[in-house]
């Protein structure tokens, strides 16, 4: 098992967010609301799917609810640039889960 933490990223008590690897076939990752942990299953150390996980690590108790989805937005804006941002906003509001103003 493998460990890594980044500094720009504070989990829910401020300090670094711990990112860990470990197999899996089930998830690709998933994150510890008490802890702000970030456990990535085996190939799935992928900015998409450590975004997704870092956007429950700043939105804890969310679920994939609006404090969620507004963090994930900003995050993929700031890190992977507004084409991306666009393309997940426009699949978001497709699927009815995004509507009016967003960050």
């Amino acid at each position: 098992m493998s460990t890594s933490s980044s500094p720009a990223t504070g989990g829910p008590t401020g300090g670094p967010t711990s990112i860990r690897s470990r197999c899996s076939r089930h998830v690709d990752g998933y994150a510890v609301d008490a802890t702000g942990e970030i456990r990535l299953g085996g190939g799935s150390l992928r900015e998409s799917v450590v975004l997704h996980e870092i956007a429950h690590v700043v939105s804890p108790g969310a679920g994939h609810g609006p404090a969620f989805v507004a963090g994930l937005l900003t995050l993929v804006r700031e890190r992977l640039g507004f084409h991306s941002y666009g393309a997940l906003l426009t699949e978001l509001r497709r699927r009815n889960v995004v509507e009016g103003d967003v960050p």
